[in-house]
């Protein structure tokens, strides 16, 4: 698959959790796919069929000092940051429960499959605890302002015709479906754009919505110059 790389997390007894080697290795993995230029797509894959990503790894938590923590948590808002800007294009591919820091991962994600029984939320501020891991402020982009408020603050959960329905999803497929169809989605993209067209249109769209419209526009003519 030319242009196509997979990104794995493979902890499927501990849900893909997240622990500070899975982090690292994730982060090293996500730079040396930055590094190469034949790179355009990549494709996030949680190991098994339960959940995606179970968010961070409370077993280990549970077993560091406040600095380990805020060490492992601070490496994991920067993989989310890392996916969010990365100039390949990232595709989540989800298959079971999508929650909490599962969740946060996805948004970091540019596209978004999942298979037919899966399930997304932020239950986090329902257990008296907060989705620090960018979920407050990707979840608003891609959602809405209202009905992100009501997934954070009244914790709802979404199956995977819903998520469709509100735009968290690009599509559901049947379960056990949703690398596969990453990666037609994934090689298509590959085969249509190069590289550097992909990134730059990436980094267009996320810059939009922030920016006023005077610098989008200004990004713009500064991205078409660059094509030339």
């Amino acid at each position: 698959m030319t242009g196509v790389r997979e990104l794995h997390i493979d902890r499927p007894e501990r849900r893909n959790a997240l622990d500070a080697a899975t982090i690292a290795r994730l982060r090293a993995e996500l730079a040396a796919h930055a590094a190469d230029p034949e790179a355009r797509v990549i494709v996030l894959v949680g190991g098994g069929t339960q959940a995606f990503c179970a968010g961070q790894d409370i077993k280990e938590l549970a077993t560091l000092d406040r600095p380990g923590k805020l060490a492992v948590h601070r490496a994991g808002q920067e993989l989310m940051d890392e996916l969010e800007a990365h100039p390949c294009l990232v595709i989540a591919a989800i298959e079971g429960f999508c929650l909490g820091g599962g969740l946060e991962l996805a948004l970091a994600c540019d596209v978004r499959v999942a298979g037919a029984s899966s399930t997304f939320g932020l239950p986090e501020v329902s257990r008296d605890l907060l989705p620090t891991w960018g979920g407050h402020h990707r979840l608003g982009r891609v959602v809405g302002l209202g009905r992100a408020k009501e997934l954070v603050l009244v914790g709802r959960r979404l199956d995977a015709a819903t998520a469709v329905a509100w735009g968290l999803l690009a599509e559901s497929v049947e379960d056990g479906g949703a690398h596969a169809r990453a990666l037609a989605i994934a090689e298509a993209a590959a085969a249509a754009s190069s590289r550097a067209t992909l990134a730059r249109a990436k980094a267009l769209v996320t810059a939009g919505q922030t920016a006023d419209p005077r610098t989008a526009r200004e990004l713009d003519a500064l991205a078409e110059a660059l094509q030339a």
